[in-house]
């Protein structure tokens, strides 16, 4: 275990790993099964410590040049001053990369926290990072999905410490979509997109043409044109504005 201690800190910080690593000298691969990495840390501020938790099987192929991480799962609470109590959360994930060709896939994702909900993949390619091109995202090309569970706005925002005055009870809210990104076109967007949001449902797509990411140019945004396709339900904007007290 290490320990780091730092005046700016209420208790020393810590982190502890644990790993039992195998190596295949001859095949060049290294696994860990098992591994475990435990971490605590809290400044003066924070009325509490934060605490994350990490298990994975880790493998890796150096010759191949592939790396996964099989079931990984992290989890931990968040500490603030401005949240009325930790949050806690959660992300399980299998993870496969290889630094040769920049190909990366996440697997089987959830992320639960302050009682949202995400699942979802994403897979594709970031050739730049093998190759050390630029600007990092020249060539790339991801695909993916995501979609949430039915969730509680008002919920959500107390949870975290946020003023829910303006937000009616039962304020639902859910989505699913695909997410892609090319690098080559610089085109980014929704497909599919299914959202609620209280009585009012909105499908579409929602694409957008970034530049930057073909050039590498900063902003990020300098030149970027939105387009798509959305319909929604039918719904009466007098009665939506009153609801949320505007």
């Amino acid at each position: 275990a290490l320990t780091y201690k730092d005046p700016a800190l209420k208790q020393p910080a810590t982190a502890r790993l644990d790993a039992d690593i195998k190596a295949d000298l001859g095949k060049q691969v290294i696994r860990a099964p098992g591994l475990l990495l435990q971490a605590s840390y809290q400044d003066k501020a924070s009325p509490a410590p934060m605490d994350v938790e990490l298990k994975t099987d880790a493998e890796a192929d150096l010759v191949a040049g592939s790396a996964a991480l099989k079931g990984l799962r992290i989890t931990g609470k968040l500490a603030d001053k401005s949240l009325p109590k930790p949050v806690p959360f959660s992300l399980t994930v299998s993870l496969d990369a290889n630094w040769k060709t920049g190909a990366v896939a996440l697997r089987n994702l959830i992320l639960q926290g302050a009682g949202i909900r995400l699942d979802g993949s994403v897979s594709g390619a970031l050739p730049a990072l093998a190759s050390g091109a630029q600007p990092v995202t020249r060539g790339m090309n991801l695909s993916g999905n995501l979609r949430s569970n039915s969730f509680d706005v008002r919920q959500v925002m107390a949870s975290l410490g946020q003023d829910v005055k303006q937000v009616p009870a039962n304020t639902i809210v859910k989505f699913s979509t695909d997410i892609v990104a090319n690098g080559g076109s610089g085109q980014v967007g929704l497909r599919r997109l299914d959202l609620q949001l209280a009585d009012i449902k909105v499908s579409g797509d929602v694409m957008a043409v970034m530049p930057a990411l073909v050039s590498g140019g900063q902003p990020l945004l300098r030149g970027m044109a939105l387009g798509g396709s959305i319909q929604t339900s039918s719904f009466n904007p007098r009665q939506l504005m009153t609801r949320f007290g505007i």
